[in-house]
Formats: structure tokens, C-alpha cells, sequence
């Protein structure tokens, strides 16, 4: 059981405020959940978090933000690779801007506090830019970072929108010299190919072998891939359908570094993809929506989970990236399905329902899980 609060205050047309939490009895049951269970409980729950919460001004060509939040840069809103909206929630600010059919945004946040004494501080930050024919195709590409240190503060070579890890490590400006800090690449493009048919897809490239040295001793891409095909189904005053096909797969080594603190994990979970990596998926999606504000979404499928995860002991390190099979050691063979209801009384308020099922080599598990969203949205026109 779950219950949402979701507020937005707006001043004065370009100014907001907004804030965004949940309360549970099971925070183990949802991803990118990050709150600490208490050994009491109220009204039946013990754990609270404030998922998303700060300031910002938008206008039509610029946009600056500042709280907490998450950043997930990409195409599709479940093909995340390096960057997800179910990862634990981090401090940030932000700067973008629009000129024209290009977008470019900078992230600049900390993750967490590790190690021991909690004296390694880890940081995250993106740079982006995005073209779109504003039409029917968007492309985008994308680099995320993740730098640490013991007792390291925020590296103002960091701060610079317009510039470049390789660069910034290679010319050693960083602050704290050595293998502090890794990066993701990230291509996504998304295209409606006609009135019927859309197509995404992103490509992440962690770590490519290049050198012949590299070569010689048969050591592997580290990199990711993600797509989704869907195809509208029935669409009329009444409703429509879509129905859809997603096909991700991770490398072995993907996300996880020579020195553990550059994982792309915080507080224990992936930044990016909620299944880590080491991993390949195949699922198929049903979609309808109409106009009594009912959302229904099945989804079924297969997926191979290699025993060298991210999920698994996430700070740990790479020993090596030698070619090995893909997904790697004892693969957990999955079949899975899953039932979405969304009933939304107004704008504001809404219950849902969710049930899944998955099959494993070994064990047969399901959930069910109510929830209740509430949200507030205010314009002031004062001050």
C-alpha cells in the first residue's frame, strides 16, 4: 500500500515551486524507493519520502531549477539506459535552454556519501543537447558523469556546462587527480514514423576497446541498448489503443568500473536501468486509455539475468572486461506479466492497482499493490 502527494505552486506565470512524496508499508516493493523503514509505524506505514522537491523559472526558451529530484535523459519513457526516473532521488541544479529546434541542458548534483566514515562523496552531472525537425523526429546525445573522491569537494572544472570529461581528465583539471570519475555517451533517437507507427531507441556506450593492446587480450565493449516499436491500435472519440514491443539489453560490465566508487549506482541502486545490467529483455505491451480517465496496461514477457549484475554488490569493481557469454555464469531465466489500472477522478486525485507475476528457474512470485495519488495545483497571482 502507497499513497502519493504531488503539489505544484505556481507565481506569476514563469515561477514554481513543487513538491512530490510518498508514504509506505513495504518500500521495498518500488523501485528507486530510498526511505528508511522505521520499527514504528503510522496509520500502517513506516516509511516516508520526499521524492521530489524544490524551485525553478521556466520561460518559453530558458528553464533554471534547483532541488531534489532525479534527471532522466533519453529517449522513451521506459527505455531508460543511464539516466532513469526510478533511480533514488539526489540534490541538483539545472540550466537550459532552447534556441530555435536545439535544446541543451546541464545537470550538476551530489549522490550520497560512502565508504568508510562516509568520507568518499560522490557527485553526478549531465550535458546534453537535442535537435528536433519538430515534426516527427527527435535526436539527442547525452553525456552523464559520475566523480568521487575522499573528502572531494564539488570540482568547479565540473561546473562548466559547455565542456568534456576526456578532456577535463586527460589535461588534468580536475581537482582531484587520478581514476576519480567515469562517463556514460548516450545517442537516442525517437521518430514517428507515421500515423500509426513510433519508434525509439538509445545506445550507451560505457567503455569501447579500441587500443590493439585491448584487442589482443580479447577485452569487450562495455555498452547498452534499448528500443521500443509501437503501433496505435484504435484511436476514436471513445479511447484508443496501443499495443508495443521493447527490447533492452545491457552488457555484463555496463555500469560497473574499474574502481567501485565510479558505479553508476546510488544508495545501493542503479542510476539508470532498473534491471542493472548483465541482462536481456523482451516484452510485449497492451495500452488503453479512455475518456472516463481509465488507464489499463498489460505487459508480458521474457528476460535473462546474468549472475555479474549491478544489483549485486553494486560498489564492487570490474576484475576485468574480458569477453565471456552474454548474460554471464548461472542466467535466471524470467518469464513475467503485469497489470496496470489507473482511475483518475479529476486532474488531481486518483486510485490505482497493480499486479505482477514472475516465473524464475526456481521460484513463482507475485504482488498486489494499491495506491492512492493526490495532487494539488495551485496558481498565486500575488507577489
Amino acid at each position: 500500500m502507497f499513497i502519493f502527494f504531488d503539489n505544484i505552486l505556481r507565481f506569476k506565470k514563469y515561477y514554481y515551486a513543487f513538491y512530490h512524496s510518498r508514504v509506505t508499508n513495504d518500500p521495498d516493493a518500488f523501485l528507486g524507493f530510498s526511505g528508511l523503514p522505521r520499527n514504528i509505524s503510522r496509520l500502517g506505514f513506516n516509511s516516508f519520502e520526499t521524492e521530489y522537491s524544490g524551485l525553478g523559472f521556466e520561460n518559453n526558451w530558458s528553464i533554471l531549477q534547483y532541488g531534489r529530484g532525479r534527471q532522466a535523459w533519453g529517449s522513451g519513457n521506459d527505455l531508460f539506459l543511464s539516466s532513469s526516473i526510478n533511480s533514488p532521488p539526489y540534490d541538483y541544479g539545472l540550466i537550459g535552454i532552447k534556441l530555435g529546434k536545439i535544446k541543451m541542458r546541464y545537470f550538476h548534483g551530489f549522490l550520497e556519501s560512502v565508504g568508510h566514515n562516509k568520507k568518499i562523496n560522490r557527485y553526478i552531472l549531465g550535458r546534453g543537447i537535442e535537435w528536433s525537425n519538430s515534426k516527427n523526429l527527435l535526436i539527442g546525445i547525452n553525456e552523464i558523469v559520475v566523480y568521487q573522491g575522499e573528502n572531494r569537494p564539488i570540482d568547479l572544472t565540473m561546473l562548466n556546462p559547455i565542456s568534456n570529461h576526456i578532456e577535463i581528465e586527460i589535461n588534468n583539471r580536475q581537482n582531484m587527480q587520478g581514476n576519480y570519475q567515469n562517463a556514460i555517451w548516450q545517442l537516442s533517437v525517437d521518430s514517428f514514423l507515421n500515423s500509426r507507427f513510433r519508434f525509439s531507441f538509445n545506445y550507451a556506450i560505457d567503455e569501447l576497446t579500441i587500443d590493439q593492446v585491448e584487442k589482443d587480450i580479447d577485452e569487450t565493449n562495455l555498452t547498452a541498448f534499448s528500443s521500443k516499436l509501437v503501433y496505435k491500435v484504435y484511436d476514436n472519440k471513445y479511447g484508443k489503443i496501443l499495443s508495443s514491443f521493447k527490447y533492452i539489453k545491457i552488457g555484463t560490465h555496463t555500469f560497473r568500473h574499474a574502481y567501485g566508487m565510479n558505479n553508476f549506482v546510488t544508495r545501493h541502486s542503479p542510476i539508470g536501468n532498473s534491471f542493472g545490467s548483465d541482462i536481456l529483455l523482451y516484452e510485449f505491451g497492451l495500452d488503453f486509455f479512455d475518456n472516463d480517465k481509465i488507464f489499463i496496461n498489460t505487459k508480458f514477457g521474457y528476460r535473462e539475468e546474468g549472475e555479474n549484475t549491478i544489483l549485486i554488490d553494486p560498489y564492487d569493481s570490474n576484475e576485468d572486461i574480458i569477453k565471456e557469454p552474454f548474460p554471464s555464469g548461472n542466467i535466471k531465466e524470467v518469464l513475467f506479466g503485469v497489470l496496470n489500472f489507473e482511475k483518475w477522478f479529476n486532474s488531481n486525485n486518483a486510485i490505482s492497482l497493480s499486479i505482477g507475476l514472475d516465473k524464475n528457474n526456481e521460484d513463482l512470485n507475485g504482488y498486489v499493490r494499491l495506491g492512492l495519488f493526490f495532487s494539488l495545483n495551485n496558481n498565486i497571482n500575488y507577489f
